[in-house]
């Protein structure tokens, strides 16, 4: 059995090859690109605000093949005063990201390697730190984010995505799952062994999963004040939606209804925008 370190740079490598070489599954891109587009336009916003006349800093906990910092430093092109880094525990997944600022001529961004589970985020405080689906992962999530509020500096921003595990595809539609899931299984036998493992190993690795008001408790305990509470879709999607593209016509339609009443706990995942309590809020 790989350690947890040595599994993710596995991962990171097969990762940044499977996206390459593999059809996207438009449920599935869906779910994740509505997801991805409320952290950056939210982190957008924020940042806007922060760098009108300071020196600002962000970072990218968990940041993958770095995706979500490019294009947020894509649409800050013109500020010169924000410096942008993102950490992940896999050096392909590095390696790749910061390739990839490199070619798009970026400037202010950096990728580094590190298990910030384990290690300490280090002297610098920073104005924000973005956590886009990487506590489910952590052994002990909770510490993580108290180092994570400890980093931040007074008045300091957390947003954080992570899945729900009260969906509804669970709960009360929890007879749906073994369906859902039996269908999505269906393309993992076009893949190599190695890739099935990998695959698999996507929802495996999810060891700490929060409902919405546990995750709410416990942001508020460490110090946290939740401005916001978006919702991300409703369902994950993957193959049992891409085969019956009316079906999934039906959930996008009710999907954009429930975003009009603002539910943020009736989804597959949990997104909140936190404001570290500034420490003159605790005199």
């Amino acid at each position: 059995m790989k350690s947890y370190q040595e599994f993710y740079q596995a991962y990171g490598e097969y990762n940044v090859l499977f996206n390459q070489l593999n059809l996207e599954s438009p449920s599935v891109a869906y779910s994740w690109r509505k997801t991805k587009k409320i952290i950056e336009d939210e982190a957008a916003q924020i940042i806007n605000k922060l760098a009108r006349d300071n020196k600002i800093k962000i970072a990218d906990v968990g940041c993958g093949n770095g995706a979500t910092l490019i294009r947020l430093a894509s649409r800050l092109k013109d500020r010169t005063n924000i410096e942008l880094i993102g950490f992940d525990i896999s050096k392909p997944f590095v390696r790749f990201a910061n390739k990839a600022a490199e070619y798009k001529n970026l400037r202010g961004i950096a990728f580094i390697e590190a298990d910030l589970e384990n290690d300490d985020f280090g002297q610098d405080k920073f104005d924000m730190i973005i956590c886009l689906e990487v506590i489910e992962h952590l052994k002990d999530p909770i510490n993580f984010l108290k180092k994570a509020y400890g980093a931040l500096k007074d008045g300091g921003w957390l947003l954080l995505s992570t899945p729900n595990s009260n969906s509804w595809i669970k709960y009360p539609l929890w007879w749906l799952k073994g369906m859902v899931r039996k269908e999505n299984d269906k393309p993992t036998a076009l893949l190599t062994e190695k890739e099935r493992t990998h695959k698999a190993a996507e929802e495996e690795q999810h060891i700490s999963v929060f409902s919405h008001q546990s995750l709410k408790k416990s942001l508020t305990e460490l110090g946290f004040e939740i401005t916001k509470t978006p919702r991300g879709s409703l369902v994950f999607g993957g193959e049992f939606f891409d085969g019956k593209p009316m079906l999934m016509a039906i959930t996008i339609v009710a999907d954009r209804i429930l975003d009009f009443f603002g539910w943020g706990e009736v989804g597959w995942n949990n997104i909140f925008v936190c404001q570290k309590t500034r420490r003159d809020d605790h005199r």
